[in-house]
Parts: structure tokens; C-alpha cells; sequence
């Protein structure tokens, strides 16, 4: 017999969410891994940003709060205000918003979900947009299963993002897929310079993979060309889209990065560390500025796909794309791919200096070496400046929904949200429940909102 879970998973995939290939529909998937999905809420956000965009304030939805009980309970609260005012659920039918973070009454969350698959404004929308208006029913007596939920144990997917089956495939299987093995192209052009052996191996990698690279960047300009010239997307979001990840200039330095390693490459093959060195102060800059903006290009593109218009433009544009393994992939995909491309460039480094230890000049091997070390910091700069916004955002949440203005003047003095949830605390012999925020230099607790007031939030800052 069937469960109320994988019914949910079903409909989902019907409604064209989610792919069949999901690792909900793995052989020893389980209630869990359903939880572990939806636990900080963004996920449920997407739905019905999928469903009809008009339903949901999708930029006030905040991503990776899988750990975080205020991020978890906010974005829940933004959910079921959807639900309520919008696809007009009764409130009885909907679950409390704390109860995707504590991993309760998930029979009511997938109770809530059934509703939602019968609700006239989500059959208007599907019948609007021209799609199947699929449901699910609850499968009655299965409640049982849904007790005490610990989570998921099992190792598939754990190394994926999470949202990977929604806003993209996993990012290295994207870069792994469009890089393909630099032994599938030829550079002759560089074959009297280039040496034989492991040397050769790196070399060859360096200047092709950079190549296909360039390709990936002039493929998202040509988006960014399209869209712009169809006016079918308002210019600002289109500027979130591409204008903050500084697409432009990053096909600028490329090209200018490739020509020198090429310049490099026809002088002496091995020295290639001195184009890097050439150009790092202008790839730090830009990369900076790249995953300060690409989360919310990303989102705005998840947000504007909820437009048939759009959605049939974007699939237009990838399969006219003119690199082949762009047209394999979504916009969203490929956003994501310079990400993973300049985190790739100390490893490359690394091998090609390990390649040409004692065949190298010393100039040369001091160049390499020198180059490794400024894209070994890049990358450590670059992965705690990602972990400093995720902070950020989510100390915004707490400053909106719990802190007044006369102590978010504080703000910088408490440094950074190290926990936060719930405790029980004593007062002259009363227990109390409260919401606790741990951060670096203060510990400050508060009430916790009532779940009308904490929806009420939510709704008023998606607004």
C-alpha cells in the first residue's frame, strides 16, 4: 500500500516540480527524506511560486535555514499565508509553522499539501497556465509513520545541494558535464610548446577547460542579450539576473585571462602562473562580486520561470544555445557554473606545479607557486565571505521579527548568529518558554511569537 509521503512526491512530479529521477523516488527513500526536503520551508515557497507567482512575495523567502528555527519558521509562516489568503484554506487545515524545524505533526504538513492540490485557486492557475490540475489524497491510517521523524541516515543525496532538483542539477555534475575531458579537443597551436607527460597532461587541461569556459560565459551573455531584447522580463530583475553577477565583465577577464595563457603558453608552456598573477586582482574583484549577487539571480530566475511567457522563452533560448552542452541545461544551471569554474583554479595550479617540480625554470616554478597560493586564498576568501552572507541574511530575519529598533542600533556589536531556537527558562520559579539567539558577544531572548502573529509577520515582510 501506498503512503501519504510518496503520494505527496507523486503529485509533485506530476505537476512537473520535481523529476522522476528525484532521489524522493529512491528505492530506500522514507518519510524522512520528505522532512529533511522541507524542513527550512524554501522548498514549499518554490511550490506555489511554481504553481502561480502571483501567490507568493518569492523574494522575501530565504534559502539554506535548514539550521535555523527562525529562518525555518519564517519561511513556513510566509507559506501558509499564501495559503490562506490567497488559494483561501481554511486555517484548520493548515499545520503550525514550527512544525517543519521540529520535525512535528508531518501528517498535518502533508494534509495541508492535499488541500492545497484541491483548491480552487490552484485549479485555476494550473487551468490558466494551460497544465494538468493533478491532486493527491491522504492515505488514511498511515499517521503512524509520521511520529517522532528523526533524520534521514541514508548517504544518497547527502552530498547534493538540496534545492539541486529544483533550481538546478548538483553543481558538479553541471561543471563536469560542459567541461568535457580536455582529450576530446586540440590545440595545435600550442603542441611545440606544450611538453609530453603529466606536465602536458595539466597544461593542456589549463588552456582547454578555460576555453570551454569562455563558451559558458558567451552563452550567458547571449541570454542576457535575448531577454533583454524581448522585453518579456522587467529591466530590474533582468540586472538581478545577470547585471549583478557581472557576467559581462567576467567574459571580459576571461577572454583576457585565456589570451594570456595562450601568450604564455607559446613563450613556455609551463609558466602559465604568470597570467594568473596578471590577473588576480581583476578575477578577486569580480568573483567577489559574483557570490555576493548569484544566490538571488538565481532566485529571481526560479521567480520569472513562474511566467509561461518566460518559461517558453528560457527553454527556446537553451536549445538554440551554441555551445552543446550549454543546450543541455537551464538557465539557472549555468548561473551557477562560474562558481564552481574558479574554485577549480587552485587545483589546477596545484597539479601543475606538482607536474613540473624540477623540470621548471626557477622563475617559472616561483611563479606557479606564487600564483597557487593567491587562488588558494581566493578560495578561502570566497567560502567565508558565502558563510558571512548566509549569517547576514539570516541575522536580517531575527533583527525584522524580534529585535526593536532602539537595539538593532547594537546590531554590529553582537558580531555573528552562532545558534538560535527554543528553551525553557526559570523565572522566580515559573518556567517560560523562549526564543533564544546566541550570538558572539550577547545571548538575548525573547517571547516567541504566536503562530497568527508569526504568519502575520511574514505576510507583512513579503509585501
Amino acid at each position: 500500500m501506498s503512503s501519504s509521503w510518496l503520494e505527496c512526491a507523486r503529485w509533485m512530479n506530476k505537476i512537473g516540480f520535481i523529476p522522476s529521477s528525484h532521489w524522493l523516488f529512491h528505492r530506500d527513500a522514507e518519510p524522512a527524506t520528505l522532512v529533511d526536503l522541507l524542513q527550512d520551508g524554501y522548498i514549499l515557497c518554490m511550490l506555489i511560486n511554481h504553481i502561480d507567482p502571483k501567490a507568493i512575495e518569492f523574494r522575501a523567502v530565504t534559502r539554506n535555514g535548514a539550521n535555523s528555527e527562525i529562518v525555518s519558521v519564517y519561511n513556513a509562516s510566509i507559506f501558509l499565508s499564501s495559503l490562506r489568503n490567497y488559494f483561501k484554506i481554511n486555517p484548520d487545515h493548515l499545520f503550525p509553522p514550527d512544525s517543519l524545524y521540529n520535525r512535528t505533526d508531518f501528517d498535518k504538513v502533508l494534509k495541508t499539501l492535499s488541500e492545497l492540490s484541491k483548491s480552487e485557486a490552484y485549479v485555476s492557475a494550473r487551468v490558466k497556465s494551460k497544465l494538468p490540475a493533478h491532486s493527491f489524497d491522504i492515505v488514511q491510517g498511515d499517521n503512524y509513520i509520521y511520529m517522532g521523524i528523526k533524520e534521514s541516515d541514508k548517504s544518497y543525496g547527502q552530498d547534493e545541494d538540496i534545492y539541486g532538483s529544483f533550481l538546478e542539477m548538483d553543481e558538479e555534475n553541471v561543471y563536469d558535464i560542459i567541461f568535457q575531458p580536455y582529450s576530446t579537443l586540440t590545440m595545435p597551436s600550442l603542441e611545440e610548446t606544450v611538453p609530453s607527460g603529466k606536465a602536458g597532461h595539466v597544461i593542456r587541461e589549463i588552456l582547454e577547460t578555460e576555453k570551454q569556459y569562455i563558451d559558458v560565459l558567451s552563452a550567458l551573455s547571449q541570454y542576457q542579450t535575448s531577454l533583454t531584447s524581448m522585453k518579456i522580463i522587467q529591466p530590474a530583475k533582468l540586472e538581478k539576473m545577470f547585471g549583478g553577477c557581472v557576467i559581462s565583465e567576467l567574459l571580459s577577464v576571461h577572454r583576457q585571462l585565456y589570451a594570456e595563457l595562450e601568450r604564455q603558453g607559446h613563450q613556455q608552456a609551463a609558466a602559465l602562473g604568470c597570467a594568473f598573477l596578471a590577473l588576480y586582482e581583476s578575477l578577486a574583484r569580480r568573483y567577489c562580486q559574483y557570490f555576493l549577487a548569484i544566490d538571488d539571480a538565481v532566485d529571481t530566475v526560479v521567480e520569472v520561470s513562474g511566467t509561461p511567457a518566460v518559461r517558453e522563452a528560457l527553454e527556446t533560448l537553451k536549445t538554440a544555445a551554441s555551445n552543446e552542452q550549454c543546450r543541455m541545461f537551464g538557465l539557472a544551471d549555468i548561473l551557477r557554473v562560474p562558481g564552481q569554474r574558479i574554485l577549480k583554479y587552485h587545483l589546477l595550479l596545484d597539479s601543475l606545479v606538482k607536474s613540473t617540480n624540477g623540470s621548471a625554470t626557477r622563475e617559472t616554478s616561483a611563479a606557479n607557486e606564487e600564483a597557487l597560493e593567491k587562488m588558494r586564498d581566493l578560495n578561502l576568501y570566497i567560502n567565508e565571505s558565502k558563510r558571512d552572507l548566509e549569517a547576514r541574511k539570516q541575522i536580517e530575519i531575527v533583527m525584522q521579527r524580534f529585535i526593536d529598533p532602539g537595539l538593532q542600533e547594537a546590531r554590529e556589536y553582537y558580531g555573528k548568529l552562532l545558534a538560535d531556537g527554543d528553551m525553557k527558562v526559570t523565572v522566580d520559579n515559573c518556567k517560560a518558554r523562549f526564543t533564544c539567539l546566541l550570538f558572539q558577544r550577547a545571548l538575548l531572548f525573547f517571547p516567541p511569537p504566536a503562530p497568527a502573529a508569526a504568519a502575520g509577520a511574514a505576510a507583512a515582510g513579503g509585501a
